[in-house]
């Protein structure tokens, strides 16, 4: 089979037709995640060495792939692709590498498969590529997420990988901007003090995560806490107070509560009413603090709950 080997920017490759599979706003994503591939391309020296592009999963009418292309030609890395599709044996070899749901990498495939492959291209190394197009926020943005891992021929390991993730305006995923999360602490009998010291908490980490907090219009995650505060001990004028709280999260578009954790805290002997009060408070917002990390922080919350974005605002 002859090859084509390319080293400098192809025009061919830059006028690429659209895609009849995505629509405009899809192909907007699409090349902004590519160009953003590229970037990182242009500054790393462990692919100066020949790279073929693996049929992307994901991908409609080839148009991911040759944008991959003509980001790998851009950055003036060594690209090399076939120049005769009809080659019986690269198609044979070329369809043991089309990915289904359960393979998704190359370690899946039989080394000499590879050896074969990259022989026959005389390449070093494979781009794999998955494309995930989804839409998010209240104005059904397109997303592009692509996930990329690069596997040398010879070592047959994995020697860079690279996750983009982008709207059709260039704005990374998620933005947290986007979703109104309502805060909603009370206290039970005397416990008010505890909940709204705790509630300013709240705020202020969830507000730093990037999300809007009680904000005006429809709300997209509700915040809800009750607390209860008892006396433990009044020897010697002076209180000890514990206390509970029982803090949950749910969605406002359909899917119900999504976590709910029950806290306990006991407060610091020798304190009057009031510094033992926000002593508990302490206690307790250390615990909420920390659950928040592990459930409403952005990477955190988007990577569980990949399917919110594309519900949010119907």
């Amino acid at each position: 089979m002859k090859m084509k080997l390319i080293v400098c920017a192809l025009a061919a490759t830059a006028a690429i037709a659209a895609s009849a599979a995505f629509d405009e706003t899809e192909r907007n994503a699409v090349r902004k995640s590519v160009n953003a591939v590229e970037a990182m391309l242009k500054s790393d020296k462990t692919l100066n060495k020949a790279i073929t592009v693996l049929p992307v999963k994901g991908d409609a009418d080839e148009y991911c792939e040759r944008l991959l292309i003509g980001a790998l030609v851009s950055a003036k890395k060594t690209c090399v692709v076939p120049n005769d599709e009809n080659d019986v044996r690269f198609k044979r070899i070329l369809e043991t590498i089309k990915w289904d749901e359960r393979q998704t990498t190359l370690k899946s495939i039989d080394p000499k498969t590879v050896d074969e492959l990259g022989h026959l291209l005389s390449t070093q190394i494979f781009l794999e590529a998955r494309l995930d197009l989804f839409r998010r926020g209240r104005k059904r943005r397109a997303v592009a997420e692509l996930n990329l891992l690069a596997y040398e021929v010879s070592t047959k390991q994995y020697v860079w990988t690279a996750n983009i993730a982008l709207d059709e305006s260039g704005r990374g995923w998620p933005d947290a901007s986007e979703y109104n999360v309502k805060i909603d602490f009370k206290g039970e009998g005397d416990a008010a003090g505890v909940a709204a010291i705790a509630a300013s908490v709240a705020r202020n980490v969830v507000a730093g995560y990037g999300y809007r907090v009680n904000a005006d219009g429809p709300v997209d995650l509700a915040l809800t806490a009750s607390f209860t505060r008892d006396t433990f001990d009044r020897s010697n004028s002076y209180l000890v107070f514990t206390g509970a709280t029982n803090v949950r999260l749910a969605s406002c578009v359909g899917d119900g509560v999504l976590y709910e954790q029950p806290f306990t805290g006991k407060g610091q002997r020798g304190l009057g009413e009031t510094e033992a009060e926000r002593n508990l408070a302490a206690k307790l917002d250390e615990k909420l603090v920390k659950w928040l990390d592990d459930t409403l922080k952005p990477a955190v919350f988007f990577a569980k709950h990949r399917d919110f974005a594309a519900a949010a605002g119907n």
